[in-house]
């Protein structure tokens, strides 16, 4: 009868016969000078045997901000503010053209006046009552046009409006879809958040540019807002996302799955070379559900195992165990 090995036993097997493949190749290491590093170790093993174990190492490359406050992000849909905007460039030219009406009007008005008995009194009073129409005519332009840019600053808050008049381009971009408008609200009371943050998209850190709070509370959460841009054409409007307000302070991001505890430490390895493998503790760091920030023990450009790490692990340390018969010497 066959035998058949479940697979926590083959699990087990398979770290087993690695820790008889380092057992001769475990060399005691310091990961990094310094006394607040705790020695690790150094594992040579064949590609060989990488690949018995599921050895798969990646290169660090993505740097981000270290993450601070969590947040909620949604991409906002610009059109109701966009046709804010185009109601009130149609509202403050038809009501310039009627304030230029106007001052023609009255200056008619006045000649004709001053003109005394020369003019009929019927041009006269028709030329007034066009000068009033006008002015009044301008006047109910200029009360619309007050209501909708109190409208627009009620809806959207004075960051968004500064930005709109200091940066017409961008408002262009807006309209095109080339940089998206993003909402982050904290997930807690957060008085003194920073202006950087992030958002994040399959699997991918955006970075955000500030605007400014909204003015308006969050009905859900209780929680006030930020405006923030975002220079990626892909994000979808009405999307909600996870994001961060960050800290100036950047830190290498590596996958979760890198991360192997020992005595209550977190450790990764790094492949030094082909063959190579050595144990490094994370000295701080910002720990994600997916990923962490790493700001001390890793730097960009260095090759972390992110699949087999346990693996590797456990056959460290049982290659460190002596056999009995070594005890009975």
């Amino acid at each position: 009868m066959p035998l058949t090995l479940l697979p926590s036993q083959l699990k087990a097997a398979l770290s087993l016969s690695l820790s008889l493949f380092v057992s001769l190749s475990i060399d005691a290491a310091t990961d990094s000078p310094g006394a607040e590093n705790t020695p690790g170790f150094t594992i040579t093993l064949n590609l060989q045997q990488q690949r018995l174990a599921g050895i798969r190492s990646q290169i660090l490359t993505q740097t981000s901000p270290l993450p601070g406050v969590e947040a909620y992000a949604e991409v906002v849909d610009p059109q109701p503010l966009l046709e804010n905007l185009a109601q009130i460039r149609q509202l403050a030219i038809e009501q310039q053209a009627k304030e230029s009406i106007a001052r023609l009007a009255k200056r008619r008005y006045q000649r004709l006046q001053s003109l005394g008995k020369n003019t009929q009194r019927t041009k006269i009073e028709q030329a007034k009552q066009a000068w009033l129409s006008s002015k009044s005519e301008a006047e109910i332009l200029t009360l619309q046009l007050h209501q909708e840019k109190t409208a627009i600053l009620t809806h959207w808050g004075n960051a968004i409006v500064r930005w709109m008049e200091n940066q017409p381009d961008h408002l262009v971009a807006l309209q095109q879809g080339q940089i998206k408008l993003i909402k982050l609200i904290p997930s807690r009371p957060c008085n003194d958040c920073p202006n950087k943050a992030v958002i994040e998209y399959h699997q991918q850190t955006i970075p955000l540019d500030y605007l400014g709070p909204a003015p308006s509370v969050d009905p859900s959460l209780n929680l006030g807002g930020f405006f923030f841009l975002a220079a990626n054409p892909k994000l979808p409007v009405g999307l909600h996302l996870a994001g961060w307000f960050a800290h100036t302070q950047t830190a290498v991001v590596i996958p979760a799955s890198a991360i192997v505890w020992q005595a209550g430490a977190p450790w990764v390895f790094i492949q030094t070379d082909e063959n190579q493998f050595q144990r490094r503790r994370l000295l701080s760091y910002h720990q994600g559900m997916e990923k962490w920030w790493v700001t001390r023990g890793l730097k960009a450009g260095e090759k972390v195992v992110v699949d087999g790490a346990q693996i590797l692990l456990s056959s460290a340390f049982q290659g460190q165990i002596p056999e009995e018969d070594e005890d009975d010497d």
